[in-house]
C-alpha cells in the first residue's frame, strides 16, 4: 500500500519543523492491527522543491510611455516567458501604486515619492536552488537591462 493511500485512509500526520538535511521530513503513524494494535512509524523523506519570492522593483523615474506596438510586444514576451516557465510559476500578481505602511502602530501612505523604485509587483517560483532560480528570473521581459527594473530574489522558508 502507497504512503498516499495509508494517509487516506486516516493515517496521523507529524510534520516536524525542520530537517537538518534541508529536506522535509513527515512521520506518519498508522495504526496496527494484530493482538497489540501498536503503532507502526514510517519516516519519509522527501526532497521538495525550494520556493523563491521574486520581488520586481520598477524605477520611479520619468520615462516616455512605450507606444502600443512596444506594449505588445512587451505582453508577448511576459506570456512567452510565463508559457515557457509555467511549471515553475508558483503564483504572482502586480501591485496597485497605493498602499499603507503600519511601522511602530502608526500607519502613513506609502510608496513614498523620494523612493527610487516603487514594487510593482512579485511571483513566487520553484527551483532547485538559487542558480536555478535566477536563470529562470533571468528571462524575464523586467530582466533587460533596458527597462530599468530591478528584481530581488529570496528564497522562502517553506513553512506552508
Amino acid at each position: 500500500m502507497t504512503t498516499s493511500a495509508r494517509i487516506a485512509l486516516g493515517a496521523s500526520i507529524f510534520f516536524p519543523r525542520g530537517c537538518p538535511n534541508g529536506c522535509s521530513l513527515f512521520v506518519v503513524f498508522i495504526e496496527g492491527g494484530g493482538q497489540a494494535s501498536a503503532r507502526v512509524c514510517e519516516t519519509i523523506w522527501s526532497t521538495i522543491m525550494a520556493k523563491f519570492l521574486c520581488i520586481y522593483r520598477e524605477p520611479t523615474e520619468k520615462r516616455a510611455k512605450p507606444s502600443p506596438e512596444e506594449m505588445q510586444a512587451l505582453q508577448t514576451a511576459w506570456y512567452a516567458w510565463m508559457q515557457k516557465y509555467s511549471s515553475a510559476i508558483v503564483t504572482g500578481d502586480g501591485l496597485k501604486r497605493t498602499g499603507r505602511l503600519l511601522k511602530a502602530g502608526l500607519v502613513t501612505d506609502g510608496p513614498y515619492a523620494e523612493a527610487k523604485e516603487i514594487l510593482a509587483s512579485f511571483g513566487v517560483i520553484q527551483a532547485d536552488n538559487y542558480d536555478a532560480a535566477l536563470a529562470i528570473v533571468r528571462e524575464t521581459p523586467a530582466a533587460d537591462a533596458a527597462s530599468g527594473w530591478s528584481i530581488e530574489i529570496r528564497e522562502m522558508f517553506g513553512f506552508s
